[in-house]
């Protein structure tokens, strides 16, 4: 008995370190699981985050966008209408005080700088070729001029509403400013004069001529932009 518990006590200690190492053994295994779990879930939170769209954040529009928004294509075109109409006066208004200065120098007078008369005087003529299609006579010189303002400007508007079809066909800013600047001179040059609204360009002048080119450009340029600045999709 005794050799046999001595055998025992040998053994014990070798027993003990079996028990330890798989003790640690035990350890290590859990430790790696606990990793391999840790990485899993880091991994389905990556792949959820690249399966799931982040939230958009849209900038405020600004005014321009709301306006536009508000008055849908057709009434862009009319606001933007409106836009180069003043432009367009103003470049003309400009023209007018310019020239009378210029005139004035050289005939060494006096310029009549009146601002009234520079704004109204380009577009008198309105009221002649209103007054040829609807059969509209004006009975004094202030209806004729309030004719003409009215002429002006309802033409001018009313040019705008063509920028809301060249947007359905796809026309770019650039196209738009082209295809606009097109029309307005081939109403002016063209069609007006065919239906002896208007005389021929060839009976402007050279000076009249370079004027309604540069200034109808500058209309075009205005009313692209202003069309472009009401447009509600652009995030600004």
């Amino acid at each position: 008995m005794a050799s046999v518990a001595e055998s025992q006590l040998g053994r014990a200690p070798d027993l003990h370190a079996e028990s330890a190492a798989q003790q640690g053994r035990v350890h290590r295994a859990g430790g790696f699981g606990r990793a391999a779990a840790a990485l899993g879930a880091v991994a389905l939170l990556a792949a959820a985050g690249l399966t799931i769209e982040p939230r958009r954040v849209r900038r405020p529009r600004a005014v321009g966008g709301l306006l536009g928004e508000a008055a849908g294509d057709l009434g862009r075109g009319l606001l933007a209408g409106a836009f180069g109409t003043l432009a367009i006066t103003v470049a003309s208004t400009v023209d007018e005080l310019v020239t009378e200065l210029v005139g004035a120098r050289r005939e060494k007078r006096k310029p009549d700088l009146d601002v009234r008369k520079a704004i109204l005087s380009p577009w008198s003529f309105s009221a002649g070729v209103v007054s040829k299609v609807v059969g509209i006579s004006p009975t004094s010189e202030v209806h004729e001029r309030r004719l003409a303002i009215v002429a002006h400007w309802g033409y001018g508007s009313t040019w705008g509403l063509s920028l809301a079809a060249m947007r359905a066909l796809g026309l770019r800013p650039l196209a738009a400013v082209g295809a606009l600047l097109a029309g307005q001179l081939g109403a002016e040059m063209i069609v007006m004069p065919a239906f002896e609204l208007f005389p021929p360009p060839t009976q402007w002048g050279r000076r009249a001529v370079v004027s309604s080119v540069y200034q109808h450009a500058i209309y075009a340029l205005a009313t692209v932009g202003a069309f472009e600045w009401l447009d509600p999709s652009g995030i600004r």
